[in-house]
């Protein structure tokens, strides 16, 4: 088994070498433990002075505790949610990563991983969080673990690779490297822990098979993530807070239906934001705080509701209408039976905007969603 891992450094140049575009932003990826020190020094945007206007609030992405924000989005014409474990800015890719993992045995090719007391997995893996390698995205390598062998006996790469164990490669998961105090009680994910180069890392398991990547170089396949921007009154875009919305294919493909795992939909995991400019004849359905935020950030008020049929609707806020002219019959702004259309999934996005209105960032995300159709709660594919 041979497993290749393609330059950083030349990646970007051979970006830079093929573009006319202004020279990009310095490279950085935000862990959440940098998000959480950035929120602590008083910051309130990350990934700001790229393509993505104003970057992205950090109150979007963490608590004023510091634990992850379920942000509201758009899913195939229903809300959904997730959160955001990593940022990067100025990367034109990112890798998948091996993890490595002991098994005592196979059963019908079903791998029997070696487990801790609590019978959780402690992976070992080949990047920690420091580096500018990091991704959260790993293929699980198995390797066949000698008798006696516990969840503790290897702690680094360094030690399987030297002792010229069997390994077996398996299927691309999702778990982010999180601070050891971050609370997490979202069924969404699977708290544990695991190892990199003899030290304890703490993570959170997302599950398998949300994100797919290219073989030949290990690159990561991005989807996109729509954000809606507006122009203020001198003309600059600015991002309010309205719903994002999750495609399901690249940018033009019109937003296939995703895989799932029975009836649950396995949105991706790491997406590539794009700004999407909003028609001027669209708008977005807005209680007060959102129509305040708009009016502090210059924008034009949203159209105007009555503040009883807002209060039944809190599952609508932050849509953006089509045609907002039904807002005016309650009857007609629910999303699957009533009258008003959205622009609440990738196919409407690409059937109601000009290709022009919708702009590739210098932005990528982790972000693995935690609710879909409204209330379902994601169950991790494990």
């Amino acid at each position: 088994m041979t497993i290749c891992r393609v330059s950083f450094l030349a990646a970007l140049l051979g970006a830079a070498g093929c573009a006319q575009a202004p020279a990009p932003v310095a490279p950085r990826v935000w862990t959440v433990a940098d998000l959480q020190a950035l929120a602590a020094s008083g910051q309130t945007a990350v990934a700001a002075g790229g393509s993505l206007p104003g970057g992205i609030p950090l109150e979007r992405i963490l608590a004023a505790d510091g634990t992850l924000v379920e942000r509201p989005s758009l899913a195939d014409t229903y809300g959904a949610s997730y959160v955001t474990t990593e940022v990067w800015v100025g990367y034109p890719q990112v890798w998948v990563q091996p993890m490595y993992v002991p098994v005592s045995g196979w059963v019908n090719d079903v791998p029997t991983v070696i487990a801790d007391a609590a019978g959780g997995w402690k992976p070992v893996f080949s990047v920690g969080a420091s580096s500018g390698f990091y991704s959260p995205f790993w293929q699980a390598i198995y390797f066949d673990a000698p008798a006696g062998t516990t969840a503790d006996t290897y702690t680094s790469t360094k030690q399987i690779l030297d002792a010229g164990l069997p390994l077996h490669e398996g299927a691309g998961w999702t778990i982010p490297i999180v601070p050891a105090d971050l609370a997490w009680t979202n069924p969404a994910a699977v708290a544990g822990t695991g190892w990199v180069d003899g030290a304890a890392v703490t993570t959170l398991n997302f599950g398998k098979r949300l994100f797919t990547w290219n073989p030949d170089d290990n690159v990561v396949d991005e989807l996109p993530l729509f954000v809606f921007v507006m122009r203020d009154a001198q003309g600059n875009l600015v991002a309010p807070n309205f719903r994002t919305v999750a495609g399901t294919g690249p940018v033009g493909s019109g937003g296939p239906v995703p895989p799932k795992a029975g009836t649950q939909p396995l949105y991706s995991s790491y997406w590539r934001l794009y700004t999407v400019e909003v028609p001027p004849t669209a708008g977005v359905f807005a209680d007060a705080a959102l129509a305040a935020q708009m009016a502090a950030a210059g924008l034009p008020a949203p159209p105007a509701v009555d503040p009883a049929v807002v209060a039944m609707n809190p599952g609508i806020v932050g849509r953006v209408a089509i045609h907002p002219a039904c807002f005016d019959d309650p009857q007609q702004i629910d999303p699957q039976n009533g009258s008003c259309t959205y622009f609440d999934s990738q196919s409407a996005i690409e059937r109601g905007v000009g290709a022009w209105a919708i702009q590739r960032t210098d932005v990528t995300v982790t972000c693995p969603f935690v609710s879909y159709q409204d209330t379902q709660q994601i169950v991790p594919v494990l």
